[in-house]
């Protein structure tokens, strides 16, 4: 048996619930006319890291999509809100205004 064998796949799901995702994370970096580089470099992760997060190949964690709300001045607490409405079928978030702090 090989070890290729022994790897469960992610479900499809999972996969496009983490594609939209990360769509939305770039969708707001491209918003606020950042680049995905310059919000990674600033939080502290590796460009390709970033990269993959927002290719949906690895999920973003808690701390990192706090520390990216707040590179764009969003409040972490409705970016965290809108990140967890987009669902692997259509993206809610789409139309919702996310809060700039003043």
């Amino acid at each position: 048996m090989s070890i290729q064998n022994n790897v469960t796949p992610f479900a499809d799901e999972t996969r496009l619930l983490r594609r939209a995702r990360g769509a939305f994370v770039k969708s707001m970096i491209d918003q606020e006319e950042r680049s995905a580089r310059f919000v990674a470099i600033r939080i502290g992760l590796n460009p390709t890291s970033m990269g993959e997060r927002l290719k949906g190949q690895s999920p973003f964690l808690a701390d990192e999509l706090e520390h990216i709300a707040r590179v764009l001045r969003i409040d972490p607490v409705k970016f965290y809100g809108d990140y967890i409405a987009v669902t692997a079928t259509g993206n809610p978030a789409d139309d919702a205004k996310v809060q700039q702090k003043d």
